[in-house]
Order: C-alpha cells, then sequence, then structure tokens
C-alpha cells in the first residue's frame, strides 16, 4: 500500500505547507479553502530517491520535461508535456524521471523547454 501524503500551495504567501503542519491541520480545510491548492504524493520517487508529487515539474531521461498530473476517470498519476500532450502511467517511467520543480515555484522551467 503507498504512503498518503499531501503538501498545500499557499497562493497569498506562495509557499507549501507539508510535512506535520499539513497532518495535524484537517486537510479538508486546506482543500475547501481557496487560498490553497492541495498536490498529492503519488507514491513513487525520482532517480535520485525524491518523492514525486501532482503538479511537479520532472525532466525525463530524453531530457524532455513532463507535468505530473491526477487522471480522475482511470484514477492513476500520469505524466504530460506542457503543450498538454498525455503521455503514460508514470510508474511505467518514474525510475527515469528527476523532480526539478513544480509549477508554482519554478513556473519559468515550463518557459524554456527542451524538446
Amino acid at each position: 500500500m503507498r504512503e498518503i501524503k499531501f503538501r498545500a500551495w499557499d497562493k497569498v504567501y506562495k509557499h507549501f505547507h507539508e510535512g506535520d503542519l499539513i497532518r495535524e491541520y484537517v486537510i479538508g480545510e486546506f482543500i475547501d479553502n481557496p487560498e490553497y491548492e492541495v498536490t498529492q504524493y503519488t507514491g513513487i520517487k525520482d532517480k535520485n530517491c525524491k518523492e514525486i508529487y501532482h503538479k511537479d515539474i520532472v525532466r525525463g531521461h530524453d531530457n524532455v520535461i513532463y507535468i505530473v498530473e491526477w487522471d480522475e476517470k482511470d484514477a492513476m498519476f500520469y505524466y504530460k508535456d506542457p503543450d498538454g500532450n498525455e503521455d503514460d502511467d508514470l510508474r511505467m517511467s518514474a525510475v527515469a524521471f528527476e523532480v526539478i520543480g513544480n509549477i508554482y515555484e519554478n513556473p519559468e522551467l515550463l518557459k524554456n523547454l527542451t524538446k
């Protein structure tokens, strides 16, 4: 069974709440508050053993940049390029990925893409 973890992006103060703070705070209060965007740990680590979260930006072995997304219909995490082209189930390729940021703290990574 995968570990269930969340982090919440604070839209006002521009930082993540995570770890003990988010566990002690009722997660529903973050979800229901429009000042936060909650992301979930995928249960998968990148090639450097860094945890991969929904909305992380990852670089593949081919140097292509992807965004980690959630597919509600198929109940799985997948990756897509910034143009919106969906690729594959995250579990199939994560060992080749490296987390290089996320869409909140590092939006500039999506502007200068290597494709």
